[in-house]
């Protein structure tokens, strides 16, 4: 799955969210405040909730690959009988066969293409519930804790951030531990 389907969505709420942490918190705090930021796919793909949600679509991707693979070796040997046949064909007989394997041909990239949408469409899904959990968490963080700003690494346009800064690790534990509980109380 391409990051860039995931980079979009990301960057929405992450602006948003800097948006949502006002100056003002400045302000009422007496202007002494910090800045920091997160990497959110570094986020996603270490917290147990991203781990298992990217895992799910790896095991669905490998599904569909695999069904990809037998109906691509199932229109080779298509095409290689009628490669072979052709010529002992009546013009009608050898019209019907091509149009068939045409029509499988064209069934079959309409099968890939619908399996990558839905298994982008099921990445998105899994991503903005946690992108939308972590955003929440990192509100309460950057509030409980002081920061006048949280960026997101990636999509804010930092060229240079001090790793003091970067709160991911934090975040990360988190919301494993914001997890947990949900899970331990279901």
């Amino acid at each position: 799955m391409a990051t860039e389907h995931r980079t979009i969505p990301i960057l929405i709420v992450f602006l948003m969210l800097a948006l949502m942490i006002p100056a003002t918190v400045m302000a009422q705090q007496g202007g002494d405040c910090r800045y920091g930021y997160i990497d959110v796919q570094r986020a996603i793909d270490s917290s147990r909730s991203g781990s298992q949600a990217i895992e799910k679509v790896k095991q669905e991707f490998e599904q569909k690959r695999k069904v990809i693979e037998e109906r691509k070796a199932e229109l080779a040997r298509v095409k290689e009988r009628l490669d072979s046949n052709l010529g002992t064909m009546s013009e009608s007989e050898r019209k019907r066969s091509v149009d068939m394997y045409n029509v499988d041909l064209l069934n079959l990239r309409n099968f890939v293409e619908d399996a990558n949408r839905q298994l982008e469409a099921q990445e998105r899904t899994l991503t903005s519930r946690i992108v939308s959990e972590i955003s929440a968490l990192v509100h309460q963080y950057g509030q409980e804790n002081n920061y006048c700003y949280i960026f997101e690494l990636k999509t804010s346009g930092i060229l240079y951030a001090n790793e003091a800064q970067d709160i991911t690790s934090i975040i990360v534990r988190l919301y494993d531990q914001q997890q947990n509980g949900r899970n331990s109380r279901r």
